[in-house]
């Protein structure tokens, strides 16, 4: 069991760099939808290893959210925008991998030295924390690093990945319903900038988030 999160969890990071510096932006969002997949897994297996009837609820709450309505709203947008690749030259694997690989190792054995000190808080699941930074590290280098716009928006669908798996791994007993207005919440934020990312494309005729001056007046 141990064997097969941690692949899991190591393969969920590699997604996470796979969406950060693909190219074709369609192909990046099927990516994140496979990586939806993966986390949603990962919490199953964990539910079965840790008897956490709770993660059963966040890991449908993920599988729906970010396997299926985001993807669909952005690939929507990845569709209908032009050109079908990102403008700016992909950064390099080397540098998101290394991100990622940090994070990963930072949650697997420096996050759980920070928790011991905090009432309640423990690693319900194998990896769980170690793939949550993971997917934070990748997910801020993404947005730091890229200008697409719709680059910066799996960014922080990335971004919103982590966060929600490292608060199922933490606190498992949370109610559901609170996972899910945070969903809904970084649905509608995902909304707003792809609207804002259309908006600066028909001005400018690219999607580059540096041009987003132009839309003044």
């Amino acid at each position: 069991m141990l064997s097969l999160v941690l692949m899991i969890a190591l393969l969920t990071v590699a997604v996470a760099v796979a969406v950060a510096e693909c190219r074709q932006l369609t192909r990046a969002v099927w990516l994140y939808a496979a990586q939806g997949c993966l986390v949603a897994l990962m919490l199953l297996l964990g539910a079965a290893w840790s008897e956490l009837h709770g993660l059963v609820g966040s890991a449908v709450t993920i599988l729906v959210a970010k396997a299926v309505i985001l993807p669909l709203l952005v690939m929507r947008y990845a569709r209908q925008g032009a050109p079908a690749e990102e403008s700016p030259p992909a950064h390099g694997y080397l540098w998101a991998g290394a991100a990622a690989l940090l994070g990963f190792l930072a949650g697997q054995y420096g996050l759980p030295l920070l928790l011991a000190g905090v009432t309640g808080a423990a690693a319900h699941v194998p990896f769980g924390l170690a793939a949550g930074l993971g997917l934070v590290a990748a997910a801020l280098r993404t947005i730091l690093a890229h200008r697409d716009m719709l680059k910066v928006v799996l960014g922080v669908c990335l971004l919103e990945n982590g966060a929600h798996l490292l608060m199922a791994v933490i606190a498992p007993t949370i109610p559901e319903l609170v996972a899910i207005g945070v969903v809904l919440d970084v649905i509608l934020a995902v909304w707003l900038l792809l609207v804002v990312g259309r908006r600066a494309e028909e001005v400018t005729g690219a999607r580059d988030d540096g041009q987003l001056d132009q839309l003044r007046g």
